[in-house]
């Protein structure tokens, strides 16, 4: 598979983010669709692409540091979508059967994937993203 399918996923994949992140800041992306499933599309792409991009690269004969940059980024992508998840199946799976007292001891959560979707992965992503795009840009200078 040739290096450049796996450098228009990740730049589809960068895309996606940002309009992602646009959601969740700019109030007028974050209002557009309040209360609608349309809300979730954004994040859903992202997760796709993100997955996409670590499949792509996973198959295609790209090597060298751009590999280990182009993983990371597309494994940290996924797993932004797949720890949040988590955290709430676990939160809400352990509030129904134990009551809402349940993470009181904790700190009033289930800690472990919140911080790896909200802090590991989104710091992995974007040392991944820039990772590649600086990788990139030398290889294209030789």
């Amino acid at each position: 598979m040739k290096t450049n399918k796996v450098l228009l996923a990740f730049s589809l994949t960068v895309i996606s983010s940002i309009v992602a992140l646009a959601e969740i800041f700019v109030p007028q992306f974050r209002e557009a669709f309040p209360g609608s499933v349309l809300q979730f599309v954004p994040f859903a792409v992202f997760f796709l692409l993100s997955a996409l991009l670590l499949l792509l690269t996973i198959r295609s004969q790209t090597n060298g540091v751009l590999r280990t940059f182009l993983l990371v980024t597309g494994a940290s992508g996924a797993g932004i979508f797949i720890s949040i998840l988590l955290h709430n199946v676990i939160s809400g799976t352990f509030i129904r059967f134990f009551g809402e007292g349940i993470w009181q001891g904790v700190g009033g959560d289930e800690p472990f994937f919140f911080v790896l979707g909200t802090i590991v992965f989104p710091a992995l992503y974007l040392i991944g993203a820039l990772g590649t795009l600086v990788t990139s840009l030398i290889r294209r200078r030789r």
